[in-house]
């Protein structure tokens, strides 16, 4: 009687096993066949610019932005700096922390409203939207705008709608 029950829990174990491999394979297609679909069968390659344009201006903005806030922590932790320097520091860490919401933001309502790839900079209070040149028309250019100054809160005379090449 007890070998039967030692012999149990090995087979129990290696048919849970195989129900879960299973079940990974079943997910795992799918998740393939879903992105098949969404591709389409006859999709042409467009003249847009390739991602990784888009992906670079990104990536500038986001090492330009951490080396910044590396910048104002490093001052703000230096024990060298003067309280008013250090409460500057502070002041300018929260506005560059608020820029860069806005930025992602920015890029998450071009995004909800159709306009993508799209990459935004805010510098100074001016907004700079970046598309591929299919992309832009007068009526999207006054749809992007509106969006501009909705979301970000700056004039349109603050806010350039360009092409990125």
């Amino acid at each position: 009687m007890m070998r039967r029950e030692q012999a149990r829990p090995g087979w129990h174990a290696w048919l849970r096993r195989g129900f879960l491999a299973a079940l990974v394979l079943a997910a795992a297609a799918l998740w393939w066949m879903e992105g098949r679909q969404q591709a389409g069968p006859g999709i042409q390659p467009s003249a847009t610019p390739e991602p990784t344009v888009y992906m670079d201006e990104r990536l500038k903005r986001e090492t330009a932005y951490e080396r910044d806030v590396a910048a104002l922590q490093a001052l703000l932790e230096s024990g060298a700096a003067g309280e008013a320097t250090r409460a500057q520091a502070a002041q300018k860490l929260t506005e560059l922390i608020a820029q860069h919401q806005n930025e992602i933001g920015l890029e998450n309502a071009l995004l909800e409203a159709g306009y993508d790839p799209a990459v935004v900079i805010v510098q100074n209070g001016a907004v700079t939207v970046m598309l591929s040149s299919e992309m832009l028309s007068t009526e999207t250019s006054a749809k992007i705008l509106a969006l501009c100054v909705a979301h970000a809160g700056v004039g349109a005379e603050n806010v350039r709608v360009m092409a990125l090449k």
